[in-house]
């Protein structure tokens, strides 16, 4: 379960021995595009159509609308990587609630979650370093609107551009 998070500099740091990546996505990027008798294609493909012969390429122009973009690593987010700490047992080892009710030696983790199947109950002495993230979001720091509740979030310094975020969880 993840259990904490940290927000570092993606550009001069990794996360801590311990830790892992949030975001791990490699996005395969983009071919260059062009339309083609009205519909949207890749270079590649009226390449195909065409051929090679350059007459006939100059007779059934590919309009190139889209330049290619290279694969591109999205495990950051403006320069900053979150991440995050695994803790305790397997949410496959926690025990069901009963009745709504956490059984005996177990404590609700969070009394903010309202599916019951989203309720986790941890051993008592284990409260509350192993109980797991529910939500995380990111906020408006620089208006009224969609700011962090003041209580149950843990905010992490993002240290925003112009966008005025702050990243926040609660367990």
């Amino acid at each position: 379960m993840m259990t904490d998070m940290k927000v570092i500099n993606a550009v001069t740091q990794t996360c801590p021995q311990g830790w892992e990546a949030l975001f791990f996505v490699e996005w395969e990027g983009t071919d260059k595009g062009c339309v083609y008798q009205g519909q949207l294609i890749t270079y590649n493909e009226w390449k195909a159509r065409v051929g090679s012969d350059k007459k006939k390429q100059r007779k059934n122009p590919c309009k190139q609308i889209i330049n290619a973009i290279k694969a591109k690593n999205q495990t950051n987010f403006e320069g900053r990587n979150i991440c995050v700490q695994r803790n305790g047992p397997r949410m496959a080892d926690l025990p069901e609630l009963l009745n709504g009710k956490c059984p005996s030696g177990y404590k609700l983790c969070s009394d903010k979650v309202k599916a019951a199947n989203d309720k986790v109950c941890v051993l008592n002495n284990l409260h509350p370093a192993t109980c797991p993230i529910n939500e995380i979001n990111f906020f408006k720091t620089n208006g009224v609107k969609d700011k962090m509740p003041t209580t149950g979030w843990t905010g992490l310094a993002w240290t925003p551009g112009t966008n005025g975020l702050t990243f926040g969880f609660t367990k």
